[in-house]
């Protein structure tokens, strides 16, 4: 329910004044009740609702569960999406960062061992220069909930991204198009078997786009665990190439060239919060709003809580 400093506004007839809402946001984010808003966001934004829904098997996964990254995963995004309010920093954070905020046992999976010293509580970590866990794409539950519980497929992990981060879903498939399964005896490497996959023209298009995300994420396994070689002895190929020409070696090429190209990630991101914040989806109506927006972004340079802010005193959200 809305607190007294809120009520007292609206009976004054203040809550339309951009300053005074502004206030209102940093006075309420400083509230430990906002968690709720951290929580429930960041659950629905990144599917983490498929953590549980295709939670890792404990039989081939069982450091997952005896370490207790179930629960540390989720807590790590959330107090990452935290981090970012607080100190407001820029959205490009999301896809690479500097910095992790872990706990001992995501330390340990992390290969961090010793850089953090309690389960409890998490910790702000300076990462290595060569780490692979900055931002949203090195985290286990966004790592966990892109996969299946079983296995990795490039594929899903690459929709994932579309949907999720940039904001492009491809098409459904063809009713009687045939996904890849992994090839058991190991005769065939992940990308040989979609090569053969996207000889069908009808999948071809899409699969320019999707595949070479999936692909790059390839080195992580099904619960975010590194990895160099599959279980087949294989080596992991997570090179790639985008529609737009543009060639990438491994997951921190890919990030580099979507902090490069940060319009889609930006705008996606709005796009939800706007949704969040109004309970509706966005429409075409609503185009000019979000562009607008993220036109002060760019002129501002703002972040994380300067984009909350945009939103709040949207005429989006004011006629909600």
């Amino acid at each position: 329910m809305p607190d007294q400093g809120l009520i007292d506004d609206a009976n004054l007839g203040r809550l339309r004044e951009a300053g005074r809402l502004r206030a209102h946001v940093d006075r309420m984010l400083a509230d430990r009740r906002s968690d709720e808003f951290v929580q429930s966001f960041v659950w629905a934004w990144l599917k983490l609702q498929n953590t549980v829904d295709m939670a890792p098997d404990p039989t081939k996964f069982y450091e997952f569960h005896r370490n207790r990254l179930n629960e540390a995963m989720i807590a790590e995004t959330n107090t990452f999406f935290r981090v970012m309010l607080t100190e407001n920093l820029p959205l490009s954070t999301f896809v690479d960062s500097d910095f992790a905020v872990i706990n001992a046992d995501l330390a340990r999976h992390y290969g961090l061992a010793g850089k953090v010293n309690t389960t409890a509580a998490f910790q702000r970590v300076t990462l290595p220069k060569q780490s692979q866990r900055g931002g949203l794409l090195g985290q286990t539950a966004v790592l966990t909930a892109s996969a299946n519980g079983v296995d990795t497929s490039p594929v899903v992990r690459g929709i994932w991204i579309l949907d999720n981060l940039l904001g492009a879903p491809p098409a459904p498939p063809p009713a009687d198009v045939e996904i890849p399964e992994p090839d058991a005896r190991g005769d065939l490497t992940i990308r040989e078997l979609y090569a053969k996959h996207r000889t069908v023209d009808s999948c071809n298009d899409c699969h320019q786009k999707i595949d070479p995300l999936g692909f790059a994420l390839e080195t992580y396994d099904a619960i975010g665990a590194w990895r160099t070689q599959y279980a087949s002895g294989h080596v992991v190929d997570a090179s790639g190439m985008l529609p737009n020409g543009k060639r990438f070696e491994d997951v921190a090429g890919l990030k580099r060239l979507m902090q490069e190209e940060l319009d889609p990630f930006s705008r996606n991101l709005t796009r939800k919060l706007m949704t969040y914040a109004t309970g509706r989806r966005m429409s075409i109506a609503d185009r000019a709003e979000i562009d607008a927006i993220m036109q002060r972004m760019k002129s501002e340079r703002g972040g994380l809580r300067d984009l909350v802010k945009h939103v709040v005193t949207s005429e989006v959200f004011l006629t909600k």
